[in-house]
């Protein structure tokens, strides 16, 4: 990608010592990351806002967008989930007060299931606040989002990925069962459209649990 930014960089301190200050904004267009040849992330444009980074014990930036952002998840037959980032443990605390997504796309590929799946998520839009790695406090989530095939997606609520917990609202509306059927338990044909407001509570302490009301 191509960056451009507006920083104010201060450093102190020699050897092991050395103490840096960044503070202003940052961004970058035609955002690729990548894992040899495949691409984990791509973005049409990433900017960061009001960053104020003490390096290397703190870093914060007031409000991260990704505009048009592109995605894939992969499950592939062994089943163990292949994420497109992994958080790395971080050794300055960072913390993101305004995380914003829009007109993201997700594209799921399962290899686990026969016959395989693949789908991509449309019009993913994305809002998460008060956001930190480690976490503090949960972060407040809002997702929308178009299925294939028809219908929307929503979830609210809060989530904290430290200890892998979760208190969300999650509304599907008009989705259509078709989606879903190498995950059935039959090899009859299902059809329909499914709509459901659902209470979901997950954490995992030694294992993980999950309440869905």
């Amino acid at each position: 990608g191509t960056a451009d930014a507006q920083l104010e960089i201060g450093v102190t301190g020699v050897t092991r010592d050395v103490r840096a200050t960044v503070r202003g904004s940052m961004g970058v267009s035609r955002l690729v990351v990548a894992e040899g040849t495949r691409r984990l992330l791509t973005a049409e444009r990433a900017e960061m806002a009001g960053i104020a980074a003490t390096w290397p014990r703190r870093v914060t930036v007031a409000r991260l967008e990704l505009r048009r952002p592109s995605a894939v998840v992969e499950r592939p037959r062994h089943g163990e989930l292949i994420l497109p980032l992994v958080l790395p443990r971080l050794e300055p605390r960072v913390e993101i007060g305004e995380l914003l997504v829009a007109e993201g796309e997700i594209a799921w590929l399962d290899a686990s299931v026969n016959p395989p799946v693949r789908f991509d998520v449309a019009g993913v839009e994305v809002s998460v606040r008060d956001a930190g790695w480690p976490a503090r406090r949960p972060a407040k989530v809002t997702i929308r989002a178009r299925a294939p095939g028809g219908g929307e997606v929503g979830v609210r609520g809060t989530v904290r990925l430290d200890v892998m917990s979760a208190d969300l609202r999650v509304t599907v509306s008009d989705i259509d069962l078709a989606l879903f059927r190498p995950y059935l338990p039959t090899a009859a044909t299902v059809l329909g459209r499914v709509h459901a407001d659902l209470a979901v509570v997950a954490s995992r302490e030694r294992e993980l649990r999950l309440a869905v009301q």
